[in-house]
């Protein structure tokens, strides 16, 4: 995590983070119903998101998707202290409607083709396409 919030350009924004113990990434799974497991991750998550709070940070953003999930199913949508505990899936559901949005409002042209954005090479997207079938319709190769 802190790679990638470094290579994001964000490690200034960033107030703190804090690593939960989980033993397996099974037991994420197993969280979702009621039981020992399940308070067990709730309990680690409240108590590194506070951890985080206290060291300055104004929202929670956990890291792994199905946490994710899980919190939300949970009810979890702020700390204790009231920092809220951002539910990534709806938030990334919310950019995509924004990017059909603009998309539209752009007269289809959103996407930057350019350096890092720049479309695959003809060969790749045809080699894709032999393993995966028929992706990227709009891609020409």
């Amino acid at each position: 995590m802190a790679e990638n919030i470094r290579s994001y350009g964000l490690a200034g924004r960033v107030a703190a983070t804090a690593r939960m113990d989980v033993a397996k990434l099974t037991d994420l799974e197993t969280a979702f119903a009621p039981g020992p497991v399940r308070d067990s991750v709730l309990a680690q998550f409240h108590k590194a998101a506070e951890d985080c709070v206290a060291r300055g940070a104004e929202v929670v953003i956990p890291a792994v998707g199905v946490a994710m999930v899980l919190l939300f199913e949970a009810g979890v949508h702020e700390t204790a202290r009231g920092a809220p505990v951002l539910c990534g899936p709806l938030a990334l559901m919310q950019q995509a409607q924004a990017a059909v949005k603009l998309k539209r409002a752009m007269g289809g042209r959103f996407t930057s083709r350019r350096s890092a954005f720049g479309q695959p090479p003809p060969a790749q997207i045809a080699e894709l396409r032999r393993y995966f079938g028929a992706i990227y319709p709009g891609v020409r190769e």
